[in-house]
């Protein structure tokens, strides 16, 4: 009889994991990451799937989020679609439980493979799509005769707080992960994969005007932060040089629709940006602590609320079901919002107007309570916490 259980990772166990793809050496270093943050699923006392349970915080207009992020899924192919899956999710979700994180997220890659991982997450574990990714689609010859308008060079680790701070600059009104002050320092070159490439553009005066990170040139997980047109215009030209010279005719990256990057970028090349709303890909989130997730939002939402409606003096109601949430004002029931734990989601990451379109019990009169509470924003995750 095979016997399959589910572990910490231990010590002698990193060859399996760096076999496997496992950036094993980075993670290693990275601040706060411990063996037992990979959980291990064996048969027979041999190691056929892990799965990293780390945590982190999610910015949430003022209001931070503990989430459990899951990552680095690996299957050994020869035990793939045999239902080992499922004990492993088990397992790292109760982790999660214990330690009372308000959300679980997982990025899916939007692959025929990913999508049966995705159908898994949706239909058996209760998760559901956090937010549309939106991709920006430009020519890479054009974009190659970009000229250079600032100086370009490697990253180096003293680039830290710099970086850190345009990055907080153009990004702090968007739902994201947070980064530690340790966590730039740890994914400077000595720390980066072996094919990752970390550029930035400077002034001949030395000022920091934006970076460009990515994996791999061919990825369309790049993470572009730019201040000015002309760093824009430089970063993007070397990146697609680059491209062209590896026989690429044609970037694609993943990047937020109100990126500044976006902006410059339209004055200079023919681009197309479009939504994506997988259903069973992208950033799937799930609700754990129901109960500490209201509490966190609660006072974020009582000031957004009170800037637009200064009447009211107690602080709504937010009320944890076990299907849904019940959202009301104080004394008046004629109020009551009633959301699917999927569309609760959805709203309080910033985008709950599709939602109107498909839940008739929202009145126009519960939408603007909602709206008021949980004001529309851009949810989205950088590229660099994906290599």
């Amino acid at each position: 009889m095979s016997a399959f259980i589910t572990r910490s990772v231990q010590p002698h166990e990193l060859d399996w994991l760096d076999r496997a793809g496992i950036p094993v050496d980075a993670l290693l270093k990275k601040p706060g990451f411990t063996l037992k943050q990979w959980r291990l699923g064996t048969l027979n006392h041999q190691p056929i799937e892990v799965i990293q349970v780390e945590p982190g915080m999610l910015t949430c207009g003022r209001a931070l989020l503990r989430v459990g992020l899951l990552r680095g899924l690996y299957i050994d192919p020869g035990y793939r679609g045999e239902g080992y899956l499922y004990p492993l999710l088990q397992d790292a979700l109760a982790i999660l439980a214990e330690q009372r994180v308000h959300l679980a997220l997982m990025y899916v890659e939007p692959s025929r493979e990913a999508e049966d991982i995705g159908g898994i997450l949706c239909d058996d574990f209760g998760f559901s799509p956090a937010w549309p990714l939106t991709l920006l689609e430009f020519d890479a010859e054009e974009a190659a005769r970009l000229p250079i308008k600032t100086l370009l060079r490697p990253a180096k680790a003293a680039d830290a707080p710099r970086l850190a701070a345009l990055y907080h600059q153009q990004w702090e009104s968007r739902t994201s992960l947070a980064r530690s002050p340790q966590s730039w320092t740890w994914r400077l070159p000595r720390q980066l994969p072996p094919r990752a490439q970390i550029a930035v553009a400077e002034t001949r005066k030395g000022t920091l005007e934006g970076y460009c990170a990515l994996s791999q040139i061919a990825s369309s997980h790049v993470e572009l932060v730019t201040d000015t047109p002309e760093a824009a215009c430089s970063l993007v030209g070397e990146a697609a040089r680059t491209a062209v010279n590896a026989g690429l005719t044609r970037l694609a990256w993943w990047m937020p629709p109100d990126d500044a990057a976006i902006a410059y970028l339209r004055t200079m090349l023919d681009c197309t940006l479009s939504a994506h709303y997988g259903r069973r890909w992208g950033w799937m989130a799930r609700v754990i602590d129901s109960g500490g997730l209201i509490d966190a939002l609660l006072p974020e939402a009582t000031a957004n609320l009170r800037v637009l409606r200064p009447d009211v003096i107690a602080p709504p109601l937010m009320e944890a079901q076990p299907e849904q949430v019940r959202v009301r004002l104080r004394g008046q029931e004629d109020t009551v919002a009633v959301l699917p734990y999927r569309d609760f989601i959805q709203w309080i990451l910033g985008g709950g107007a599709p939602i109107l379109s498909y839940n008739r019990s929202l009145t126009d009169h519960h939408a603007a309570l909602l709206r008021a509470m949980f004001p529309p924003r851009v949810a989205a995750v950088g590229a660099w916490e994906m290599f």
